[in-house]
């Protein structure tokens, strides 16, 4: 009788302990996070290509959206503009960012900033093929950031800043060095771009940070493709990437030097190192192919979740759910 009166009380007293330890788990990975704010590329964007692609004014820049058969995409099965499926993001769901913002209960930052009335919660102003510097028809960093302080000029400690930028920069500096040009410039510029971002945001009153460094752009179909052309091309992406994510933890160490910073990195070289190290331990079956098969019925694979490239560079929206889990880890480390 006496553990039938006890039983009760202890299974209060643990359900209790649960709840309270899961509110504690979740107080820390938002802990002091009211606002979500991201600058970056197509990996980041929950929409804003579309607006900036549908505009009169850049019409020829792109298409505003990729449907089937997709014979938009290039031989790389690399696209233009967005996909119609997935709405209006390059992938064939949800993002990251946006799988970060729902677990922060920030679901409005996610919104695409470009699409919103001036005063609503979204303030995602990443863009599909945007670089951290200057480049023709297309909305980048400077322009972000631009767009950004123009509508907040202020900035609370309390924002969580994401910059993940780079990716498109590191391509450009592939291709300069396949023409046999120089892609030092390309990383330089990029760098100091970023860093002048991190210092014009901390100005505003930025304190928290979120880098995003580049993964290994040799593992992307479209680089596997050009390889088989010009071998050379793997081994190029590769360190390139490498290189800009070793001037990328200078950024970073800068932006710590600021004083009163929290400057975290996600790490997507190493993450998808180990993906595809690993691939069945994530549920994936594929880490080579693009999903999508322009004008080759049904135009994209039966099972999208079990890939790992939606298309020639852009991960699966079942990757970006890793990567926003990731993410999360990252930003509730102490």
């Amino acid at each position: 009788m006496l553990c039938v009166r006890i039983l009760p009380r202890l299974a209060r007293l643990i359900a209790v302990s649960i709840v309270f330890a899961l509110q504690c788990g979740l107080a820390v990975a938002g802990a002091g996070i009211d606002r979500l704010v991201t600058f970056g590329t197509s990996l980041s964007d929950s929409g804003n290509a579309f607006v900036f692609l549908s505009d009169p004014a850049n019409q020829g820049c792109g298409v505003p959206l990729s449907v089937p058969p997709y014979d938009t995409l290039d031989d790389l099965v690399v696209p233009d503009g967005p996909y119609a499926r997935g709405g209006h993001h390059f992938t064939d769901g949800a993002t990251w960012v946006e799988g970060l913002a729902n677990h922060l209960g920030l679901q409005g930052n996610a919104r695409p900033a470009l699409r919103a009335a001036p005063a609503s919660q979204a303030s995602n102003y990443a863009v599909g093929g945007a670089r951290a510097v200057s480049y023709p028809c297309r909305f980048n960093l400077p322009e972000q950031l631009a767009a950004y302080l123009a509508a907040h000029p202020q900035t609370a400690a309390n924002t969580l800043v994401v910059i993940e930028m780079g990716g498109n920069d590191v391509r450009d500096a592939l291709v300069a060095a396949a023409l046999g040009g120089n892609p030092a410039p390309y990383i330089q510029n990029a760098l100091a771009s970023l860093a002048n971002t991190v210092a014009a945001l901390y100005a505003s009153g930025a304190r928290k940070f979120l880098l995003v460094n580049v993964p290994d752009l040799a593992k992307a179909p479209s680089v596997r493709m050009l390889a088989q052309q010009v071998p050379a091309a793997s081994a190029a992406a590769t360190q390139l990437s490498l290189a800009f994510d070793a001037g990328l933890a200078n950024v970073v160490q800068y932006a710590q030097g600021l004083g009163g910073t929290d400057v975290r990195v996600l790490d997507l070289f190493a993450l998808l190192d180990e993906v595809i190290a690993s691939p069945g331990s994530y549920g994936f079956t594929n880490t080579t192919d693009p999903c999508v098969t322009p004008n080759v019925p049904p135009f994209r694979c039966a099972r999208p979740g079990q890939y790992v490239f939606w298309d020639g560079v852009h991960p699966t929206s079942a990757m970006h759910a890793i990567v926003a889990q990731r993410a999360i880890t990252v930003i509730s480390a102490p």
